[in-house]
């Protein structure tokens, strides 16, 4: 079996390599971008990851727009978005969801609440 592929997208270096190197050692093939043009036209085409972690507070587009971007692609829309955030409130998460996010994962998070996300929707 294939290892699974999950990109994280999050402006911040350290999110991603605390992320990605707890994610690596479960077995998981990792990529990641730190802008929303990055992951849009050069990763998630290159890679196709089969679980995007998203973070809401990227530099233009944000989290919300790439999710509906995603969601409302042809090519994409299947890929599980799971929206990483420290943006917690209740209007926070719903704009997530009507965005098409498949989970909100607030931060910080540990990485078997992570672990455990990422292995329900990696399929």
């Amino acid at each position: 079996m294939k290892n699974k592929k999950v990109l994280i997208i999050d402006d911040d270096p350290d999110i991603i390599e605390w992320t990605s190197y707890n994610l690596a050692r479960k077995g998981y093939e990792i990529s990641s971008a730190f802008s929303g043009p990055q992951a849009l036209w050069e990763v998630v085409d290159q890679k196709k990851p089969d679980v995007i972690l998203l973070d809401i507070m990227i530099p233009s587009p944000n989290g919300y727009e790439i999710c509906e971007f995603l969601k409302t692609s042809d090519e994409y829309k299947k890929i599980p978005v799971i929206m990483i955030s420290a943006k917690t409130t209740e209007e926070d998460r719903r704009r997530g969801f009507l965005c098409g996010a498949d989970a909100y994962l607030p931060k910080p998070f540990s990485i078997e609440k992570l672990t455990s996300f990422v292995d329900q929707f990696a399929h």
